[in-house]
């Protein structure tokens, strides 16, 4: 007997036309109907899908109109762009821009940012001196921070190193030091960064520079009757070792070290006579010159009163 003769139970679970919802074409149907009907005019369900359609456009429009709305605070102004172009600069209050189409980029012109460096500079005398240098800017031209230079903060940071060494390069290392001349030295160095920064139009402000010397101690010859060589080596053995044991002393360095060395002559004939080579002289001179680790108790760089 053929499956869907009548008497016979439909595969499914249900007869045709009978029980459960309906099926896909009826509800394909349907929505078709619905949306036919929001541009057809006539009463009934039409109506209630326009006002449907109507009201969900109507929700769009306020989230577009919202969406669009911003505010500025009193340290900040408003760079308004369009499609990535400058259209106008904001003050404080509360503004409205074209949402996707405009953006607002915040400067905070009004907000004091500090930052520090740390670099090694000589002085005119040939002195090497580690400072750090800290200097408080603002950005105070929102279209010159964004469009004039592609990093100011990165800006100010090579200006500022460049100026320190411009100043410090032609000042002595007591007025480098002193109290007395080292406020000159910090007034120098920030108007030299604020004119560097003028010419690059960064839209930079310095308000206020701040000067850290760390010490530094030259030691040089009066009469000119001792070599560097000579002094660097009576620092490594009388000096150095002494002023690691001063309290709160964490390191001493000698900048531009300079220690004794052998420089020898060899005679190829002569070393070919014995049956040597440049090798065998050097690996002799090695075996001379070993630093050994084992040492007596009380020795450098210890207190003698241990």
């Amino acid at each position: 007997m053929a499956r869907n003769q009548p008497g016979q139970n439909n595969p499914w679970g249900r007869r045709p036309g009978q029980g459960g919802g309906p099926d896909l074409d009826e509800r394909v149907k349907s929505w078709q109907r619905r949306f036919e009907s929001l541009f057809r005019p006539g009463g009934g369900r039409g109506n209630e899908s326009r006002s449907l359609f109507i009201l969900l456009a109507v929700v769009a429009l306020a989230v577009f109109i919202l969406s669009g709305f911003f505010q500025i605070k009193a340290a900040e102004q408003g760079v308004i762009l369009r499609f990535g172009k400058l259209v106008d600069i904001r003050q404080q209050g509360w503004g409205w821009r074209w949402p996707w189409v405009e953006t607002v980029i915040k400067v905070p012109v009004a907000s004091v940012k500090s930052s520090g460096y740390k670099s090694r500079v000589l002085t005119s005398e040939i002195n090497l001196v580690d400072l750090r240098f800290a200097v408080q800017y603002q950005l105070s031209d929102p279209k010159k921070v964004l469009f004039a230079v592609k990093d100011p903060e990165a800006t100010l940071s090579e200006v500022s190193e460049m100026a320190i060494r411009e100043v410090v390069g032609r000042s002595e290392l007591d007025n480098v030091l002193v109290g007395k001349t080292r406020p000159d030295i910090t007034r120098r160095t920030k108007e030299l960064i604020q004119r560097t920064l003028d010419s690059y139009n960064t839209g930079i402000t310095i308000t206020k520079a701040n000067s850290n010397f760390v010490l530094a101690v030259g030691f040089i010859s009066p009469d000119k009757s001792l070599s560097p060589s000579f002094i660097s080596n009576y620092i490594d053995v009388y000096v150095k070792d002494a002023l690691k044991r001063v309290p709160g002393v964490g390191d001493a360095i000698i900048f531009g070290e300079r220690k004794y060395a052998m420089r020898l002559w060899l005679d190829p004939s002569r070393l070919a006579a014995r049956g040597l080579t440049a090798l065998d002289v050097t690996n002799a001179l090695t075996e001379q010159n070993v630093e050994v680790a084992a040492g007596q108790l009380g020795q450098q760089p210890s207190d003698p009163k241990q």
